[in-house]
């Protein structure tokens, strides 16, 4: 009963760092199966039946550069994961850091897109054509 869990699980893709924050470079991200298995029997069916989520933080770092986290946690909504987010800035010095969560199979890849990202991208296109 436990194998069918462990072929189950869920993967995230698991980084911090300057690398980490570009979305189209997702597939050189490490990826981590988030029910990761202890050897314990007793421990491991009780981490089978905890459902877990894919998480991405982004930020300032101290030097008010782009930061980016991925990772897994245990499922605990999109507000749980905000309150995470604002306890980090309490205790690191990172800042304006706001966090998403996903239930998919590595899709904490995604870039977030801004409206000037797309204006900046339109725009480069354009410049490319001419």
């Amino acid at each position: 009963m436990l194998n069918s869990f462990a072929a189950s699980a869920l993967k995230c893709y698991s980084c911090t760092g300057f690398t980490c924050g570009y979305g189209l470079l997702s597939f050189t991200y490490p990826e981590v199966e988030c029910e990761a298995r202890t050897g314990i029997s007793v421990l491991d069916a009780v981490a089978s039946i905890v459902p877990t989520q894919c998480v991405k933080i982004v930020g300032k770092d101290e030097q008010g550069n782009g930061f980016v986290a991925r990772n897994c946690t245990p499922y605990s909504g999109q507000v749980a994961c905000n309150l995470i987010a604002g306890a980090l800035e309490i205790g690191s010095g990172h800042k304006d850091l706001e966090c998403y969560t996903c239930t998919d199979n590595l899709c904490n890849s995604a870039t977030q897109f801004t409206g000037m990202a797309v204006v900046g991208l339109i725009i480069a296109c354009f410049a490319f054509l001419l």
